[in-house]
């Protein structure tokens, strides 16, 4: 019994979790076949800094922001333009 309550806790998590991520990506405009993308560059954040999923960072990330065809905007006052790539301490 502990099991089954153990899995139904997972399944409700997984939908909550696939549901909620749904709805945010659609209200950004997301299309589907940019999923593949948004996938790898999170599987890579998990391989890269696992900790930041269950911990907070000491130190605030900066954002880089995009439109809704997932260009990077950058701020007038930003070192990095023209496609250059984004310092480790950046989150997209």
């Amino acid at each position: 019994s502990i099991l089954g309550v153990a899995l139904i806790g997972i399944v409700n998590l997984m939908v909550s979790f696939s549901l909620a991520l749904f709805v945010a990506l659609r209200s950004k405009e997301v299309r589907f076949f940019e999923w593949g993308r948004l996938t790898k560059l999170v599987f890579g954040h998990i391989i890269s800094h696992p900790s930041d999923f269950f911990w907070p960072r000491d130190k605030p990330m900066k954002y880089a922001r995009i439109d809704s065809q997932g260009r990077m905007i950058f701020d007038d006052t930003s070192a990095q333009k023209g496609g250059k790539p984004l310092p480790s301490n950046y989150v997209v």
